[in-house]
């Protein structure tokens, strides 16, 4: 984060320091954040991450300046529960970044961004020789190969695959995965 702020003041753009303390709602940084949107009369606020959501889910109705807020879903996590949604959320937009999030709570002001593959170009397919692949890398016939492409970060729950293949190599006597 202390690189992205450096680049953001060297390239000159204006950006503020809330210092919020993770794992806080940061009552301290939600009044800056309120006299802040008073002072710079901001358009369009955007955010991510219940957190951030939430400090401009409150400010709509706290700060005197009227804004849109706008806020971009990533992953799958239910952090915006309904009650909230219908409540506190009911002025954001919800931008959702997967179709596949299409289950998490939102209100009508909502739009999805498809996936960014073209699945009609990258898609399984049994034409690929994966015998020559088992053989390129040394993989036994009988083994399962599985991929898992994406960040190592703890919102994509990684874990859960790291115990699945446990899972199948306890109980399915799967030896290579």
């Amino acid at each position: 984060e202390e690189k992205s702020l450096t680049e953001l003041d060297s390239l000159k753009i204006i950006n503020h320091r809330l210092n919020r303390n993770n794992g806080s709602f940061g009552v301290k940084s939600f009044i800056r954040f309120i006299k802040l949107i008073k002072k710079e009369k901001y358009d369009i606020i955007h955010s991510h991450l219940f957190v951030p959501d939430l400090y401009c889910a409150l400010a709509i109705f706290l700060a005197k300046h009227k804004f849109t807020h706008i806020t971009t879903v990533h992953n799958s996590i239910q952090y915006h529960p309904k009650i909230l949604v219908n409540t506190l959320f009911r002025e954001s937009y919800f931008v959702k970044c997967s179709p596949a999030i299409n289950r998490l709570e939102s209100n009508n002001n909502e739009y999805v961004v498809s996936n960014a593959i073209d699945f009609d170009v990258f898609s399984p397919s049994n034409k690929y020789d994966f015998k020559c692949l088992r053989e390129e890398l040394g993989i036994d016939k009988s083994s399962k190969i599985v991929v898992s492409v994406g960040n190592l970060r703890v919102q994509k729950n990684h874990k859960a695959g790291f115990y699945m293949i446990k899972y199948l190599i306890d109980n399915f006597n799967f030896k290579n995965i």
